[in-house]
């Protein structure tokens, strides 16, 4: 069935379970009244002239369930509409499970075999201490950025006794011409899985698109359902109760169609929410959460 007809379809089905509330609102306030509903449907399958009190409770009932019923899905698509609410915040709370867009970390981390280093240059380095508020305050410390800081204050927020379960994405290699690679991110993740463990040792950590050496970050759509899927497996982990308040999507790392990618999949989970950490110590981490339906809440 192609998109035409499936918007055809469904503008009919509106329309009908619209005209039905009407009719049967009406119908409500006729029996209210006292009035006989259906006087003709008696007479002519039952023999009945005009209507006593069963046939006026029957009557009743019947338009009272029309009513519910049709008002009951026009309310449940009425959340399917596209836009209804965008709440932000620059204090995010702790969360339980953490979904990360990682983007190329530059200097990129080095694991050797005492500890984990940042090589800001030939002659200078930085070791990863397990302390994330001194490692952060230690990169603040540097005259250029450093995008690993930025990495370590989206996890910040999360990493104390809250955070249980961490999904790490990584974007794909990308072919230039003359087959010229532009590596991606996904390499990283297994030394991104190393610094997480440094500040959380029992943490959990799923790395998503192993098979495909992970995911093009300019391919919106693929984006979105990646996300999508690592949501889904994070609320049906056996033996947790995770829910949507429990996970948060973390866009830091990444091309714009991250956020965009991450944004879409919030639509059609109200309760779940995605972050981005702006350049610099000073500038707050941004929180937002945008609500698919039909009536902006008051906030």
């Amino acid at each position: 069935m192609n998109y035409k007809n499936t918007k055809k379809i469904e503008f009919l089905k509106i329309s009908s379970l619209t005209l039905m509330a009407v009719i049967s609102a009406g119908w409500i306030g006729d029996a209210i009244k006292g009035e006989c509903l259906f006087t003709h449907f008696w007479e002519l399958f039952w023999g009945i002239s005009g209507c006593g009190l069963l046939e006026y409770c029957i009557s009743l009932i019947l338009v009272t369930l029309s009513f519910i019923y049709s008002a009951k899905v026009l309310y449940e698509k009425s959340q399917n509409l596209f836009y209804k609410n965008l709440q932000h915040t620059d204090k995010p709370t702790a969360h339980r499970v953490l979904i990360m867009a990682v983007s190329k970390l530059f200097p990129p981390p080095v694991a050797e075999s005492d500890g984990i280093y940042i090589y800001l240059s030939k002659n200078q380095r930085v070791k990863l201490t397990g302390e994330i508020k001194t490692d952060i305050e230690e990169f603040n410390n540097q005259e250029f950025n450093v995008n690993t800081q930025q990495f370590l204050r989206a996890i910040e927020p999360h990493i104390d006794d809250s955070l249980e379960k961490v999904f790490l994405i990584g974007s794909k290699d990308f072919i230039k011409e003359k087959s010229d690679i532009d590596e991606g991110s996904f390499n990283l993740l297994d030394t991104v899985s190393k610094i997480l463990r440094l500040y959380k040792e029992d943490l959990e950590i799923s790395i998503h698109g192993e098979e495909t050496k992970g995911v093009p970050f300019e391919d919106v759509d693929l984006l979105r359902r990646a996300y999508e899927k690592m949501i889904q497996q994070a609320l049906e982990t056996e033996g947790k109760d995770y829910t949507e308040h429990d996970i948060i999507i973390d866009v830091t790392g990444g091309k714009k169609t991250v956020s965009i990618a991450a944004a879409m999949a919030t639509f059609g989970h109200k309760n779940l929410k995605f972050q981005y950490v702006e350049t610099g110590g000073d500038n707050p981490i941004l929180t937002f959460n945008i609500e698919a339906g039909s009536i902006p809440k008051i906030v």
